[in-house]
């Protein structure tokens, strides 16, 4: 009796790792998301400017993520998903531990907004 050899499929344990990662993935993109009130509140507190300066930040990062959005899908298949994600994680990080060390909003703009809304985009 030859023993049966095990076919690849969608249940095996890189499939399960690969559908974690996506659920932690999209679990910090919403958490980022609807953080944006609590944030918007905390720039005018600490900075004590007005609503609209202190939505631009978030403002532009939508924009921002959404207008790369084809470039980050072009270097997604020129270099491979896994390492623009890869990277597009640590350079959002980065923008993100830059905003403690901004003193003002307009550089809370430049991180958030632009160094962090750039690199957040994910390919599919």
């Amino acid at each position: 009796m030859a023993a049966r050899m095990r076919e690849p499929g969608p249940d095996q344990a890189k499939g399960w790792l690969i559908a974690m990662a996506c659920f932690f993935i999209n679990f910090i993109m919403a958490g980022l998301a609807r953080t944006a009130g609590v944030l918007y509140v905390a720039l005018i507190e600490l900075y004590g400017v007005s609503r609209e300066a202190a939505t631009t930040p978030f403002s532009i990062r939508v924009c921002v993520r959404n207008m790369t959005g084809p470039l980050i899908g072009l270097l997604g298949q020129k270099y491979g998903v896994r390492a623009v994600t890869t990277v597009g994680g640590f350079v959002a990080a980065l923008g993100s531990i830059l905003c403690y060390f901004a003193p003002n909003v307009i550089w809370i703009t430049a991180f958030w907004g632009i160094i962090h809304g750039k690199w957040i985009v994910f390919p599919t």
